[in-house]
């Protein structure tokens, strides 16, 4: 099946759902990431106040907010006159499913921040 016709209520049910999620999981990341940092810059600061050698260099990446992603695809879905919409496979699975093309990575680099501010 290459593409199917979904009712625009529950489509956008489905978008509203995942994005309510991932923006509950981003803020999760969120504040993990702020601790983490803040924790870093403390021990750097402490290390150079007593004298000892203080690395300046370090890397955190930052959580990534897609909520615009989900409120472009919702803003579409909402001005459609139609009351069902066919949409492709590819689009069901990020719609739908939740299934973007970042969402692996976005998962994988978020779990540490997420975990940590839990």
């Amino acid at each position: 099946m290459e593409e199917v016709t979904v009712r625009k209520e529950e489509l956008l049910n489905a978008l509203t759902e995942n994005q309510a999620h991932h923006r509950e999981e981003f803020e999760k990341a969120q504040d993990g990431w702020r601790s983490t940092v803040i924790e870093e810059l403390d021990r750097r600061l402490a290390d150079a106040r007593a004298g000892r050698k203080v690395v300046t260099v370090f890397s955190y990446p930052e959580p990534e907010d897609h909520t615009k992603d989900y409120d472009r695809v919702i803003r579409m879905v909402e001005m459609s006159v139609d009351s069902e919409l066919t949409i492709a496979e590819h689009d069901f699975a990020q719609f739908v499913m939740d299934d973007w093309h970042w969402k692996a990575n976005w998962s994988a680099s978020n779990m540490a921040y997420v975990t940590r501010a839990s």
